[in-house]
């Protein structure tokens, strides 16, 4: 058994009732199969936020499973669609996983979404020393799947990944080289992990880098990003409290910025490096962890008194966002 689908192993002596399907060729079952589950193939639409979504439904995965219930080609047929975006809905569920594809390079290809059930607690990260080639999504930090990708990807396999979530323990070192195999890759957040070999610059890797979180990155992390092209890069989010770092990334990528999303607020004391006068292009500004309590008016006041003034540092800005703000509110 799949302890973590709870359906039956490929088994060659085992015999399915064959009931009265129609007589179509593979590839149309296949089609017919993935848009009844929810999971499309490569060429028939995007892996997006909605596919992942409809992943956790249990009504979606009882129906991939039953397919697989109905006769051996069904079984074969059916199995990447109930891989592709595994319902992962216990501890025990993920554990079981990761061991099943870590043991079958084959199931492991079939994967392209991943996650665990937002519900679930995990007691320690969920790690998988596996290169899934096809996976597409993994924007559950709890789940470590990057080095495992790029140590063991076999050498001329294209990733497919192109949105990634990672966190990382601050001990865990991070070269420019665990960045080489994911050609693809439009979406990075990264937390904790400290930058290494800072000197080994890869100006190739992550060419359709669209979207760069650093927000909560270890030491290091903003210089070594800063050694890459980046050509794509248009939108960087990071901690007021790590401007000093942030400003040497922007030298080098400040320019091509459509949007910068600074959270939090410098340390009392600090000054605000001039961040601004790097992005001259930025035509959003994103506040995303703003909270504005009765007692942090002034500083709230500060900082409007700050973007009137160097407004003219932003040119191009047409948008000034506000995410999740919370303050006191009477009618």
């Amino acid at each position: 058994m799949t302890p973590w689908a709870d359906v039956p192993l490929p088994n060659a002596s085992q015999s399915f009732p064959n009931g009265p399907l129609p007589d179509l060729p593979d590839n149309i079952w296949s089609r017919i199969l993935g848009y009844a589950t929810h999971v499309h193939g490569y060429n028939y639409l995007e892996l997006d936020d909605e596919l992942v979504r409809l992943s956790e439904q249990e009504k979606v995965n009882v129906t991939r499973r039953h397919v697989v219930l109905v006769s051996k080609r069904f079984y074969h047929l059916g199995l990447p669609h109930l891989y592709s975006s595994p319902h992962l809905s216990s501890e025990e569920a993920a554990d079981a996983f990761a061991a099943q594809v870590e043991s079958s390079p084959e199931l492991a290809k079939l994967v392209r979404a991943l996650c665990v059930q937002s519900t679930v607690p995990l007691s320690s990260p969920l790690q998988i020393h596996v290169p899934l080639v096809n996976l597409v999504n993994a924007t559950d930090d709890r789940i470590q799947v990057l080095s495992g990708i790029n140590e063991r990807v076999p050498a001329g396999d294209m990733v497919r990944l192109e949105r990634a979530v990672q966190s990382f323990t601050e001990t865990l070192s991070i070269t420019p080289r665990t960045f080489l195999n994911f050609p693809h890759l439009r979406l990075l957040t990264i937390s904790g992990g400290r930058g290494t070999e800072l000197d080994d610059v890869h100006q190739d890797a992550l060419p359709q880098l669209e979207y760069l979180n650093l927000a909560d990155a270890g030491p290091g992390m903003f210089q070594l990003f800063g050694s890459m092209g980046l050509p794509r890069l248009r939108e960087l989010g990071f901690h007021i409290a790590d401007a000093e770092e942030a400003f040497g990334f922007l030298q080098v990528h400040g320019a091509k910025l459509d949007v910068l999303a600074p959270h939090g607020h410098p340390p009392d004391g600090a000054e605000l490096l001039p961040l601004l006068s790097l992005c001259t292009n930025a035509t959003e500004l994103h506040l995303l962890s703003v909270d504005l309590p009765q007692e942090e008016w002034k500083r709230w006041n500060a900082f409007i008194s700050f973007l009137k003034i160097y407004r003219y540092k932003l040119p191009a800005l047409e948008e000034f966002r506000i995410f999740h703000l919370r303050w006191p509110m009477h009618e």
